[in-house]
């Protein structure tokens, strides 16, 4: 179940995000680390680094991180124990540790935090979040299990949207 909070009510993890959690336990996010906890008791896990390059150093500034949103958006964990994740506009997996880039990407868009979608089947969706003020061609995106490129399966055309808030999976109907 895909969770995102700020647990600065509970000290041990003041700072930190709690961006999964599931019967295993909890993802937590500090600037651009993920961490893995089975109770939220420190020390937590190092998980994975979104490779960040200069920006890491300014990462320490809790201005500097809201300012130029580096920040995890979206972290799910996918049937076959990757994790899908949105950092900033960039989209991509981690898979044992490694950062590795989705292809199939038109452009880059930030994904709204929870605005992804996964189905029964284990397949991803989620839409472009973009400022297109002429309201052009907005994309939503599939990723299939096991996959690491991404594929349009739907496009609204020009005039008819701004652009996608999210999507969502309902469990009843199994529609997203």
């Amino acid at each position: 179940m895909p969770s995102s909070f700020l647990v600065d009510d509970l000290p041990q993890v003041r700072g930190y995000t709690v961006e999964w959690v599931d019967a295993e336990g909890f993802i937590l996010s500090r600037r651009n680390h993920l961490y893995e906890s089975a109770d939220l008791k420190p020390p937590f896990k190092l998980l994975a680094t979104y490779p960040a390059g200069y920006q890491g150093l300014l990462s320490h500034s809790r201005l500097f991180q809201r300012l130029f949103r580096f920040l995890y958006y979206n972290v799910i964990k996918l049937a076959d124990e990757r994790l899908f994740v949105t950092f900033q506009k960039n989209v991509g997996l981690f898979e044992a540790g490694k950062f590795v880039p989705l292809s199939g990407l038109v452009r880059p868009a930030r994904i709204l935090r929870g605005a992804c979608a996964v189905d029964s089947a284990g397949h991803l969706y989620f839409g472009e979040y973009i400022s297109n003020p002429d309201r052009g061609v907005i994309r939503v995106y599939h990723l299939a299990p096991g996959a690491r490129h991404l594929e349009v399966v739907h496009q609204f055309q020009p005039g008819t949207i701004r652009h996608v808030h999210g999507l969502y999976h309902d469990p009843y109907d199994r529609s997203i």
